[in-house]
């Protein structure tokens, strides 16, 4: 569903976007559509899958007033790291403190992205006129300068 889901929205959508000349479409994928990770491939598949369509969708839509982009933001202080971390303790008998603070590692900017840096990313590509962009937030929201807090592409 990380592939065919958001497909089947734009898909359903997209036809009275284009009737009315106008739309905003962001799909939020994930740093994993943008490299891989080991022990990841079907995940990363998949949102590498949700990348490349949007991509392409953005160029065919580029003479329309109907944009594309994507963001896609390294690991999420989320409830799905929440659980993602609760089985990582299960499995290897760190603690959670320990399990966090090794995901928030693995961010270039050294901690977890915010939920408020993922919907701030969505919400000035959906009031803007932006199209085709690719917006990796790295975490590090309050430690790095904010201009390192995302790479816009």
């Amino acid at each position: 569903m990380n592939f065919h889901g958001p497909r089947w929205m734009i898909e359903a959508l997209l036809p009275g976007m284009l009737e009315r000349k106008y739309g905003r479409i962001v799909n939020v994928a994930s740093s994993a559509g943008i490299k891989s990770y080991a022990y990841a491939a079907a995940y990363g598949a998949s949102k590498h899958a949700l990348v490349g369509y949007s991509q392409a969708a953005a160029q065919e839509l580029r003479k329309t007033n109907v944009t594309m982009n994507l963001v896609c933001p390294h690991y999420v202080d989320s409830p799905m790291t929440k659980e993602s971390i609760a089985l990582i303790v299960e499995k290897t008998g760190k603690t959670e403190a320990e399990t966090k603070k090794f995901l928030a590692s693995q961010n270039p900017g050294g901690t977890l992205v915010g939920v408020d840096e993922v919907a701030e990313a969505v919400w000035t590509l959906l009031s803007g006129e932006r199209n085709g962009a690719v917006v990796e937030l790295l975490g590090g929201k309050g430690v790095l300068p904010a201009e390192k807090t995302a790479v816009w592409r």
